[in-house]
């Protein structure tokens, strides 16, 4: 595993090489890997693969099996591909929290990194990537056998220039004295990280980034309690938990909406009609009294009582009736119409258009409109908790507390029988027993 990958002459993918790590991609579900060496075969459910048809050929070639139309692809390997296909020697920490705990400890090429707890190795091959080519990691594994693994591991993947691995239990022995005051970033997955914090605190350079792992919420607050102990500042714990989702087109039934023309629409048409009728009506009265009132003008200005006494009659003859009891019902003029019938005809009509507005309305939710929308839905499975992470920054030179830079245990430590170098990248609880297994 080289970092940058390695490249031609003319900036292409450089070919599979005797020695090489391959990712040997199946299917989606089915992703191994092998060491490429002349003379071995690798066998999967596809057939029989032959290193010496692999050894020359660019990552990301397609080789066919010689017994079968069977095939795969070789890959580069890269940390993410990486973590799917190692031996877990632990469990190992997911990708998310990978990204979440590189990017939260600022890590950069050049950076010089701390960790406690290697396990599997997979979050040091992410770190060496990150910090490659001229920055240090510096990793410690409590339980012998997988340092060992682990050791040989990196020196076969070309790791050994980047990644330092040693057995040793910091929770006890702390980080070697060579190592104070150069840590940009201390990352620790222990069962007891509250043990460590004040041997972190001592290799740390001022202002720089801690990140503890823990599976369980009685180790996160141990640990935020010896960090504020120490002055950490900017202390904070975050949970990442991922969730995809699909995008896709769907084709939906929807129900006709649209506006009703029915009763209370033919009602406003009507209403507004016997307006405009009772407007005209009272404009023809009014010209009527005009006229009446010139003809009356004249008859005085001629003299005669009798000419007068006729344009009054006239006038009264025009007025309107008292009214009387029979005639109460009765409306002002013949053009308006019923009441009734401003305001929405007689009941028969009403009837009929009532039913055909329920008819209407029946034929709209028979008959829905196809409509196409893209939608987002998530796959039914969802990776839950894993573990809990908590991010600080060290105190700047001489605002540490009282017990900063002290190789003392913190005053929240824990028994002391506890195995403390726990050494999973993720933890399945608060007991270390299961985790020296």
């Amino acid at each position: 595993m080289d970092f940058p990958p390695r490249r031609d002459a003319d900036g292409t993918a450089c070919v599979i090489a005797e020695g090489d790590l391959v990712i040997v991609y199946e299917t989606f579900e089915s992703v191994g890997y092998t060491y490429a060496k002349a003379g071995d075969i690798h066998n999967s459910k596809f057939g029989a693969f032959h290193h010496k048809d692999i050894i020359g050929k660019p990552f990301g070639s397609k080789v066919y099996s010689r017994c079968s139309r069977g095939y795969v692809h070789v890959l580069l390997p890269t940390p993410e591909l990486w973590s799917q296909v190692l031996r877990h020697r632990t469990q190992i920490v997911q990708t998310l929290d990978i990204a979440m705990i590189n990017f939260h400890l600022h890590l950069k090429p050049g950076s010089v990194v701390l960790e406690s707890g290697t396990g599997s190795g997979s979050l040091s091959t992410s770190i060496a990537r990150t910090i490659a080519p001229t920055g240090r990691l510096h990793t410690f594994e409590f339980n012998q056998h997988r340092a060992d693994v682990g050791t040989e591991e990196f020196e076969r993947n070309r790791l050994a220039d980047i990644i330092t691995l040693e057995c040793r239990d910091v929770c006890v022995a702390g980080f070697p004295d060579l190592l104070d005051g150069t840590a940009d970033a201390v990352f620790l997955d222990l069962p007891s990280p509250w043990l460590a914090v004040a041997h972190a605190a001592k290799a740390m350079k001022p202002d720089a980034r801690f990140c503890s792992y823990s599976p369980c919420m009685e180790q996160v607050q141990r640990t935020c309690l010896a960090l504020e102990e120490l002055g950490f500042h900017s202390i904070r714990t975050v949970e990442a938990r991922l969730k995809t989702y699909e995008p896709k087109r769907v084709q939906m039934d929807v129900p006709r909406f649209e506006p009703k023309v029915g009763v209370a629409a033919r009602g406003l048409r009507t209403r507004s009609y016997g307006r405009q009728a009772q407007k005209e009506g009272a404009t023809g009265i009014s010209q009527e009294a005009a006229a009446a009132s010139s003809s009356a003008a004249g008859a005085d200005e001629g003299g005669g009582a009798a000419a007068a006494g006729e344009a009054v009659v006239k006038e009264e003859d025009k007025a309107p009736p008292a009214s009387t009891e029979c005639g109460a019902g009765q409306e002002e003029t013949e053009g308006r119409g019923t009441k009734r019938e401003r305001e929405g005809g007689t009941d028969e009509q009403q009837g009929e258009a009532q039913e055909q507005e329920e008819q209407e309305e029946a034929t709209r939710e028979a008959d829905p409109v196809p409509v196409v929308q893209l939608c987002a839905r998530s796959y039914p499975s969802m990776r839950g908790h894993t573990a809990f992470l908590t991010f600080a920054t060290s105190p700047i030179a001489g605002e540490a507390g009282a017990g900063g830079g002290a190789a003392s245990e913190p005053s929240g430590g824990g028994a002391a029988s506890e195995p403390s170098g726990g050494g999973a990248d993720v933890g399945d609880g608060s007991s270390s027993a299961a985790k020296g297994e």
